[in-house]
């Protein structure tokens, strides 16, 4: 069966799933991110129809609200930590898909300032 990290994650940490995997390569997976996986894939995202957009928005909002906490720490978010804020900024100015999408990119830039650089705080501000 082959099952997608995020929801494998959640079968482990869903005491009621009836389903039996190995948790610990769910939670492996789900916590080691690559650049790629922190950043919005605009190239996707301007291939898609626009009804679909919104939607793939909130589900890259969902993960990497999930995952910023882990992956923070890390040498991959210091070299992403401008481009994801930049996309982040982006969202919430030109209209996020609607209010869930901007409670998440809130959560998402909170995250991002409080365990990152906090000089692209005032850089952001400042804009």
């Amino acid at each position: 069966m082959v099952i997608a990290p995020l929801a494998q994650l959640w079968l482990c940490l869903n005491p009621y799933s009836s389903v039996t995997l190995d948790c610990t390569s769910a939670l492996l997976s789900s916590t080691t991110m690559t650049r790629q996986g922190l950043l919005l894939n605009e190239t996707s995202l301007s291939a898609l129809p626009e009804s679909k957009r919104a939607v793939f928005v909130h589900e890259w909002l969902r993960r990497l609200h999930g995952t910023l906490p882990s992956v923070a720490r890390t040498d991959v978010f210091k070299d992403t930590q401008k481009t994801l804020v930049a996309q982040l900024m982006k969202l919430a100015e030109d209209g996020s898909p609607g209010p869930p999408a901007r409670v998440l990119i809130a959560k998402c830039l909170t995250t991002v300032f409080t365990v990152g650089d906090t000089f692209l705080l005032f850089d952001t501000i400042n804009k």
